[in-house]
């Protein structure tokens, strides 16, 4: 314990006993250590003298380290017997006078916080002095928290490798999804707003016998469940004054529009993926060599010219033919795809920009704002400036 926080107690307990009217003025109140550098003063008739005794810890936190501490304070009471009063009688009076000024009471916090204010643990008369003089004494006791200002590092730091800190992958809590009708818009998540006029808790709720999505303010029917499977929902980009996201839900049967709606910010947001991650295998201790490590999107796909690696950002659709929406093929690529896109080769039709990708079973390509280019530092709009200055992007 901080000797600074022992001392301010200390002080509090001597302080609180002198300006109470329940001890007379004759009484002698003083710390241990101001008793020893004043000599001769504790040999006075009546007498109080606080000191610290002891404490013992629990820590609550590793990091920081937070540690609960019990701490004992000791008053020790010495009453002289005059002609007209006894020395045993004054010190009971002393007594019950501590005991109605510290109960409870809380010292003014500073390198600690109070948890439990003063409490009487224990009282005890501890016999006669040399001198003739009765002799009693308190203990007190506090529950103080105190928050370490030094960083405990483990040990694995100091042997250099703290591979075995992390579990393995068995052990790992499963990914959680974003459920596909939530769209995900520069880094936000964005939920269906509630229709309601006087707003409500954005978001809805899916009703695990019929599907169906029901608004969380109100309860009213958003998309039965016997639509879900084959609508599609994407973000126009389009924000409005209030905050709120414009979005399109399209049937994947046949390319149609199914309806608009507005979406608000959840309060929800993801972190960017980038392009230099790569990855150790589970059963490699230490640091792989540069010269070793694998790409994520090496394991992803293989490099092709003219293409970068994306990150499909919302659930977003594939399909054969731009030009023919209607009676393509489609196919829905789930968020959090890696792929690889040739940003220069693109189609504007149906209101999109289809960008073409790698992706396989005869649906490459997708809506250019869906994804996220990984190797570029331009923005898809700015792609689209550069390559077709004429297009309104």
């Amino acid at each position: 314990m901080r000797l600074d926080s022992i001392i301010t107690i200390e002080r509090f307990i001597v302080d609180a006993l002198i300006s109470s009217p329940l001890i007379p003025l004759g009484v002698q109140i003083l710390r241990l250590a101001d008793a020893i550098e004043n000599e001769g003063v504790v040999n006075q008739s009546n007498t109080i003298v606080v000191r610290y005794l002891n404490s013992f810890t629990v820590d609550k936190n590793r990091e920081p380290v937070v540690t609960e501490r019990v701490t004992t304070f000791r008053i020790e009471y010495t009453c002289q017997n005059y002609l007209s009063s006894s020395g045993h009688d004054y010190a009971l009076t002393l007594l019950e006078a501590a005991n109605k000024v510290l109960r409870g009471k809380n010292p003014p916090s500073g390198s600690f916080q109070v948890v439990e204010g003063f409490r009487l643990q224990r009282e005890t008369f501890d016999g006669l002095t040399d001198n003739s003089q009765y002799f009693y004494y308190q203990d007190w006791e506090i529950v103080l928290e105190e928050v370490s200002n030094q960083v405990i590092l483990d040990p694995c730091v100091s042997r250099g490798d703290c591979s075995q800190a992390w579990p393995p992958p068995n052990v790992l809590p499963p990914e959680q999804s974003i459920p596909e009708w939530e769209i995900i818009e520069d880094g936000k998540i964005y939920d269906p707003a509630c229709p309601s006029d006087k707003g409500g808790e954005c978001g809805v709720v899916q009703n695990p016998d019929t599907g169906d999505l029901n608004y969380k303010c109100d309860g009213t029917l958003f998309i039965p469940g016997v639509d879900l499977p084959d609508l599609l929902f994407l973000s126009t980009g389009v924000v409005t004054e209030e905050g709120l996201l414009i979005v399109r839900i399209f049937r994947i049967s046949d390319g149609s529009l199914y309806g608009e709606y507005v979406y608000c910010d959840s309060g929800f947001r993801i972190t960017r993926v980038v392009s230099d991650l790569w990855r150790s295998p589970i059963d490699f201790v230490g640091v792989k060599p540069v010269s070793q490590r694998e790409s994520l999107f090496d394991l992803t796909s293989e490099k092709i010219y003219g293409s970068v690696p994306a990150l499909v950002n919302q659930n977003t659709l594939g399909i054969s033919d731009p030009l023919n929406i209607t009676t393509s093929a489609k196919r829905k690529i789930i968020q959090g795809s890696m792929i690889r896109v040739f940003y220069d080769t693109r189609i504007s039709s149906g209101g999109f920009v289809w960008v073409l990708t790698t992706i396989t079973q005869g649906t490459p390509w997708i809506p250019l704002d869906t994804v996220v280019l990984l190797e570029t530092e331009k923005t898809s709009c700015e792609i689209l400036e550069e390559n077709q200055p004429e297009e309104d992007c």
